[in-house]
């Protein structure tokens, strides 16, 4: 397993723009796979838009995971980030997607069998949540799984009994317990 922070591939040709994950890992799989799961975090940014370069559209159009035009809807959107880290998944699991420019030599955690994002938010984040539904709604129904909502609150739980109990435990009451605070 090999885990980096504020990940995106050197190799232009697999780029979407300055798109990145928070967190990039790539492992085997119980099957014997390569795979990547790009993790993107919200907690008090918002989903950002960015310029559309004509590459990426027709990655989406080309890679199988989006709905045809899924692009006219998800481009230059409050889902635009989201579709772009999809894109981000896309080029690193399928040089083939990567229309934008020539491939170079292979980079750490080259090739992947199968990549996924993971998007990571609080529960009542309720727009960040709508905007995940919205892209699940373009994607192809077999591919949906592609792209995991998680909540800050189920990845905390998820550590209880494991080596990192304690820090899951300290997280939450730094971060999720809004107890502490007047007016909660």
């Amino acid at each position: 397993m090999h885990v980096t922070a504020e990940w995106a591939p050197a190799n232009p040709a697999r780029r979407i723009g300055r798109t990145a994950f928070d967190l990039a890992v790539w492992f085997d799989d119980a099957e014997g796979r390569r795979c990547l799961l790009g993790i993107e975090t919200k907690y008090t940014e918002e989903p950002h838009p960015a310029k559309t370069h004509p590459g990426w559209r027709t990655v989406s159009a080309t890679c199988g995971w989006f709905d045809d035009d899924a692009d006219e809807s998800l481009a230059g959107s409050a889902s635009d980030q989201l579709w772009r880290n999809l894109l981000l998944a896309v080029s690193q699991e399928s040089m083939e997607a990567a229309t934008i420019a020539e491939p170079a030599t292979p980079e750490v955690g080259d090739p992947v069998e199968h990549a996924e994002l993971a998007v990571v938010g609080l529960a009542e984040d309720s727009e960040l949540w709508e905007l995940v539904d919205t892209v699940h709604e373009r994607m192809r129904p077999g591919l949906r799984d592609r792209l995991r909502p998680l909540t800050w609150e189920q990845t905390v739980d998820s550590l209880v009994g494991t080596s990192l109990a304690e820090f899951g435990r300290q997280f939450r009451e730094r971060y999720l317990d809004l107890s502490q605070v007047d007016g909660h």
